[in-house]
């Protein structure tokens, strides 16, 4: 009956000792957040006023600026020396700093030849049996070997 109140008891603990570093991770993201609004704001603030402040740009200039920004507020990510940086599905900057591989659309520069993929081992990780249908080949059952 002891054994199984300790288990009841250290399970109820650990609950709770879970709840309360999310509860902490949370605070400490929303922190985060609103750190980088106002930091956002500040610089919309001092690039809207520069704008104002110059003669070349119009009131009607200003104000699609400031619809700009405020769309990608949303987007913000991080601050460098004061300028933001912004989430970007395509961003090729971190691909190039990461020394990824650009993903080819099939055609490779300097080759003349066609090549269909013919003598060329594949492993196939689709979660399916060897011996069914794979979509990658064609929908024929074959074995296929890893050497």
């Amino acid at each position: 009956m002891k054994k199984i109140i300790f288990v009841i008891y250290v399970g109820f603990s650990g609950v709770i000792a879970a709840q309360n570093q999310n509860t902490s991770l949370e605070k400490k993201l929303e922190q985060d957040k609103n750190d980088l609004f106002s930091k956002f704001d500040f610089y919309k603030s001092k690039l809207l006023s520069n704008k104002t402040l110059d003669k070349n740009f119009s009131t009607v200039a200003v104000k699609k600026l400031e619809s700009k920004l405020f769309s990608k507020r949303k987007k913000i990510d991080f601050f460098f020396a004061g300028k933001p940086y912004f989430f970007n599905a395509k961003d090729l900057d971190q691909i190039q700093n990461s020394n990824a591989d650009f993903i080819q659309d099939g055609r490779v520069s300097g080759l003349a030849k066609s090549y269909n993929g013919e003598n060329i081992k594949v492993s196939v990780f689709d979660g399916g049996k060897v011996y069914e249908k794979h979509d990658d080949f064609g929908g024929t059952t074959s074995k296929h070997q890893n050497n």
